[in-house]
């Protein structure tokens, strides 16, 4: 008759867990490994963003309280294609919670390559409450946005806090015009921004016709 053992069997001393020079080895190769990885997928974001990076922009910010009939306060918005592919579509924004809008197309046309457009924009209030952004789409389809002031992208998870915390109102349309969804939307209120303006614009008619016939008299 066998008699079983009462012995614990020690399973941890029993493993062959191999000699320090060999751990150490291993441990060279997994970094050596993740150090590869690490530069394979740096070089292929910079590949994917090569197009964006040879698109630069700065602004030149101007006073023009002194003439009449101007916002008191202008950024020309200077943007250059320094790449051998045209930029399809540009749009200049003000970023969410800032106390001023502006929202218009830059280039109504694809910038061609080594080519610079210029676009004005008007504040009534200083120009650095209201931080500018620019979205453009490059040559392989690929959208874009960026701070304008300190060149850095802007990532979805961003754009997504935006939204959640302005909504519809300011975040909203830049969540839908980063992510090319509800484009009927987007047409819709920049349709609104345009009847408001013409309607305003309509308004100062009378105004300057008076102000003219006034120093007429």
């Amino acid at each position: 008759m066998i008699e079983a053992s009462t012995k614990p069997v020690d399973w941890f001393s029993s493993i062959n867990w191999g000699t320090v020079p060999d751990w150490v080895t291993g441990l060279l190769t997994a970094a050596t490994l993740f150090l590869a990885v690490m530069i394979l997928l740096g070089d292929r974001r910079r590949a994917k963003r090569a197009e964006a990076d040879a698109f630069s922009t700065w602004p030149v910010f101007m006073g023009t309280h002194a003439v009449p009939d101007l916002p008191d306060y202008a950024v020309e918005l200077h943007a250059y294609n320094a790449g051998d592919k045209p930029i399809l579509y540009t749009m200049v924004m003000v970023r969410p919670g800032s106390p001023q809008h502006a929202l218009q197309t830059m280039s109504t046309k694809p910038i061609p390559p080594q080519t610079e457009v210029v676009s004005k924009i008007g504040f009534d209030n200083i120009w650095y409450d209201s931080p500018l952004l620019i979205q453009f789409r490059d040559a392989r389809g690929q959208t874009w946005l960026r701070d304008v002031n300190t060149n850095k992208y802007i990532g979805k998870s961003q754009v997504n806090k935006w939204y959640r915390k302005y909504g519809k109102t300011r975040a909203g349309m830049y969540h839908f015009l980063f992510t090319n969804r509800n484009r009927d939307l987007i047409k819709k209120d920049m349709e609104e921004q345009r009847l408001r303006w013409e309607a305003e614009e309509a308004a100062r008619v009378p105004e300057k016709t008076r102000k003219k016939r006034g120093r007429v008299r």
